[in-house]
């Protein structure tokens, strides 16, 4: 948005009104167009909640299933930029070396990782049993509260299982 412009080029008058909603700027004096489509550089908000006040940024939802709640960077596996054009060779070997750090920083501990590989189990069971994506989620809640709070058990794929198995029988009771 130009806030240069203070006054009217046809009359000269200064009083100036923006309307945001449809992005455009005139004269009040003649009513001639000053700016149109212009672009709001402001955040983007949503209110996810009928007409409430409360202003939840956009974003991409949290999945329960990733041990961050997906909300890392990933780099793509695929040697291309981001139209589609293959990288250059130099650039490749440091691409590669990027996804390898990036790999090995994700986790910073054991207890990471068993929930990275617990809920990657989760995800593969509920697959195979065609279960919605909202009960594999709480299954990855009941998992992470279970290995929270210390519940022995080193068999990742069993506990994981029985989750999935406890999740159906709550997911029957409703």
């Amino acid at each position: 948005m130009d806030t240069t412009v203070v006054k009217c080029q046809e009359c000269g008058c200064r009083d100036l009104v923006v309307d945001e909603s449809k992005g455009e700027r005139y004269c009040t004096g003649c009513g001639i167009m000053i700016e149109e489509r212009m672009v709001d550089p402001g955040p983007e908000w949503v209110n996810h909640v009928g007409q409430s006040t409360d202003r939840t940024r956009v974003g991409k939802p949290t999945n329960a299933l990733l041990f961050d709640g997906g909300l890392s960077t990933e780099l793509d596996w695929r040697n291309v930029d981001y139209s589609g054009v293959p990288i250059s060779g130099k650039s490749r070997g440091q691409f590669y070396r990027m996804r390898k750090w990036q790999k090995r920083s994700r986790h910073s501990g054991a207890k990471e990782r068993a929930l990275s590989e617990g809920f990657r189990i989760i995800e593969t069971v509920a697959s195979k049993m065609s279960l919605p994506k909202t009960s594999s989620e709480r299954a990855a809640n009941i998992y992470r509260k279970a290995q929270e709070e210390g519940i022995p058990g080193r068999q990742r794929r069993m506990k994981s299982s029985w989750v999935v198995g406890y999740q159906l029988l709550m997911d029957a009771w409703r």
